[in-house]
């Protein structure tokens, strides 16, 4: 009985981890769209970024990409981020600032937008909420739902039965 459990758990893992990758697909595309940005003349890639004359919006854009790489990571930090781009946290930090937000803001408006957008898949429609909340990187239920209901209004339970009820 116990062999039976065990299998069923791993099969259940296996299961998850192909979903969670399927799912991020969609942060990935929006990564390669950046990625295919051209680069600016006398620059060596990513780490170059930090010679001379190079705009910060390009900067920018590559944290941005890295954010969307790893929306599944709850331990998902500044530090993280900056250091992958050759940046001290501070800098990144007023990167984010010149748009308007903070890091925290943008990792929180990206992670509910990719949960809305799973919780409003055809295929994702037999999923857990919670399920799909991990996914994203939430580690806290309640205050996953709690910023779904601030950020669109409505419960994700009841985003999705209202999609239920348009089919």
């Amino acid at each position: 009985m116990t062999r039976s459990v065990t299998c069923r758990s791993t099969s259940s893992r296996a299961g998850l981890v192909g979903r969670r990758r399927a799912d991020l697909s969609v942060a990935f595309h929006a990564t390669s769209i950046m990625a295919r940005a051209p680069a600016r003349r006398g620059t060596r890639g990513r780490k170059g970024l930090s010679e001379p004359g190079d705009s910060s919006a390009g900067r920018l854009n590559f944290m941005k990409a890295d954010v969307l790489r790893n929306l599944d990571k709850n331990d998902l930090t500044i530090e993280s981020i900056a250091r992958t781009n050759a940046l001290s946290a501070r800098q990144a930090q007023r990167l984010f600032a010149s748009l308007g937000t903070t890091f925290s803001e943008f990792v929180l408006e990206q992670r509910l937008l990719l949960a809305r957008r799973l919780l409003l898949h055809e295929q994702s429609r037999h999923r857990k909420v919670s399920d799909i909340a991990y996914t994203v990187g939430f580690n806290d239920l309640s205050y996953f739902h709690k910023s779904f209901r601030r950020r669109f209004g409505v419960t994700p339970a009841d985003m999705r039965a209202e999609l239920a009820r348009e089919h």
